[in-house]
């Protein structure tokens, strides 16, 4: 009994452990891993069907008995010889370490070769290696990914460094990190600069509750982008215009969401919209001007309309219009326009050329602009406007033909009101309102004119009846009576009357008779005498 017993277990113990050997083989058979086991010196005592077939073998038994070194791991990838001393697998064995490369390449049967992931785990007894169990992949597939996706990363990188469009990624409360070149060079500062500081941080203040309600938004879903244009103050303190889209990046496992902006510096742009904004404005004065010219011939309402067209572009304190006097070579003010009232500065004010910096103007027939009168005053009419709190001054010659008939001048008490450009638009205003002065001087001329004509004829009539009273004519004889009636007839005709009479009969008579009885009474009767 106890022999069948014994007999028993042994067939049991063998049929387990034929069992194992055969889910072991299974296991093997059917890892797609490549796995082999060699003793201490490299050869191979057992591989899979997968090594077989990565090596490029048809048969795991080819392997068996044969060197793996020396079979595939005898070549370094720059084509140089590897010796089996300096293989790190070999190593492994001596030292009783486990080794994991993947910068490595395997050799296949037909001489080519592959990018190789492997693992080598030592078989230690008893404090002696016997051997190491081996296993490996090919990594081709992983290693092209990883080279496309250098590619890509690199391209990325190219395009993120030299864009001429500023990219920055900050994360979700606003801080930078990470900035390119041209972001760098618009905002003045280096990327380590700005890794201190928030986007909010340099916006202009005026933008900056409307930019993050905008942001507000991508959080909660309502927008995937948004664009707006805003001004950033850069790290000396200037003011940059640009122009920001805006997204919201999905993060990943390993990096959070974070915000992308692409901006623009439009400061350029918005300058040159600004010069035509201004440029349209200045055409519209200069037409609203030219109507003021044609429709105000009298010298305060002239001043006024240029002031009220002039002032949403050139704020002023006090508008002036002074013209020269040549017989006394004195100036006299013709009006004066502005809020800031003056017990000096007013209309009909006359005084010496030398007293004001209008002579500098008359001289050279140039504008002349005054940034700070408390540095820059030499006359005495600087001084005294400087005393009323006048700091800056506009002055343009009124110039025809070559000749300066007087000044335009706009003051401020604001400092560094004017420029050089305002004062060459301002002398285009001079020129106009010279014409202007010229034509209000020829209407008061003609009006003039008018008047004293007037006077005359009124004389002239006057004398006209004194002398030559019609009515004067007497008498009720039926001939002279029908001679009457005749003159009452074709008096308010336009029809030509022929009056002919022995010489001293009165035909002079009956013809002023006729004219002071027509239409034309008001006109002179013109008598030509034939001799």
């Amino acid at each position: 009994m106890p022999l069948s017993e014994d007999s028993t277990m042994r067939t049991q113990a063998e049929d387990a452990l034929h069992n194992s050997e055969e889910r072991i083989r299974l296991i093997l058979d059917s890892a797609t891993e490549a796995i082999c086991g060699c003793d201490s010196e490299g050869t191979c005592l057992f591989s899979n069907p997968s090594a077989a077939r990565i090596l490029g073998y048809d048969d795991p038994a080819e392997l068996i008995g044969k060197n793996m070194h020396a079979l595939e791991h005898h070549t370094r990838k720059d084509g140089t010889p590897y010796p089996v001393e300096e293989c790190p697998i070999y190593i492994g064995f001596q030292k009783g370490e486990s080794v994991h490369r993947d910068n490595e390449v395997y050799w296949r049967r037909d001489g080519t070769s592959f990018p190789v992931e492997y693992w080598s785990h030592p078989v230690v007894r008893e404090g002696r290696t016997l051997g190491a169990v081996i296993t490996f992949i090919d990594i081709t597939d992983r290693k092209q990914a990883e080279a496309a996706l250098r590619k890509s990363e690199e391209r990325w990188r190219s395009v993120y460094e030299n864009s001429a469009i500023g990219v920055a990624l900050t994360d979700l409360n606003g801080r930078f990190l990470a900035v390119n070149r041209a972001y760098e060079k618009m905002l003045g500062s280096t990327e380590e600069e700005l890794r201190k500081l928030t986007f909010l941080e340099i916006t202009e203040e005026n933008y900056r509750d409307a930019n993050w309600e905008l942001v507000s938004e991508l959080f909660e879903g309502k927008r995937q982008q948004f664009q707006i244009e805003k001004q950033y103050r850069r790290k000396d303190g200037t003011l940059r215009w640009v122009s920001n889209n805006v997204s919201l990046v999905p993060g990943t496992e390993s990096v959070p969401r974070f915000i992308m902006a692409l901006s623009e510096d439009i400061t350029q742009r918005k300058q040159a919209e600004a010069a035509l904004r201004k440029s349209e404005e200045k055409n519209r004065i200069l037409l609203q001007i030219n109507n003021a010219i044609i429709t105000n011939l009298t010298q305060q309402a002239l001043l006024h309309s240029i002031s009220e067209a002039l002032r949403p572009v050139f704020p002023f304190d006090r508008c002036a219009i002074t013209l020269y006097q040549p017989e006394r070579d004195s100036f006299r003010f013709l009006a004066v326009e502005g809020e800031l009232h003056s017990d000096y500065f007013q209309t009909g004010l006359e005084f010496s050329r030398d007293e004001t910096c209008g002579s500098w103007v008359f001289e050279h027939l140039r504008p002349l602009v005054r940034r700070d009168l408390e540095k820059e005053r030499e006359y005495a009419n600087e001084r005294r406007l400087a005393a009323e709190g006048i700091r800056s001054m506009c002055v343009v010659p009124l110039a025809l033909q070559g000749e300066c008939i007087g000044l335009l001048s706009l003051v401020s008490q604001q400092k560094n009101r004017y420029s050089d450009e305002d004062a060459m638009f301002l002398q285009e205003v001079a020129n106009q309102v010279a014409l202007a002065i010229q034509n209000m001087r020829s209407y008061e001329e003609i009006d003039s004119l008018k008047a004293r004509l007037e006077k005359e004829n009124v004389y002239l009539r006057e004398e006209l009846h004194t002398e030559h009273n019609f009515e004067e004519i007497v008498g009720n004889s039926p001939a002279l009576l029908k001679v009457l009636h005749t003159v009452d007839q074709v008096a308010p005709t336009d029809s030509t009357v022929l009056i002919y009479g022995e010489t001293g009969t009165g035909k002079e008579l009956v013809a002023r008779a006729i004219h002071s009885r027509s239409a034309r009474n008001g006109r002179a009767l013109v008598n030509v005498n034939y001799g």
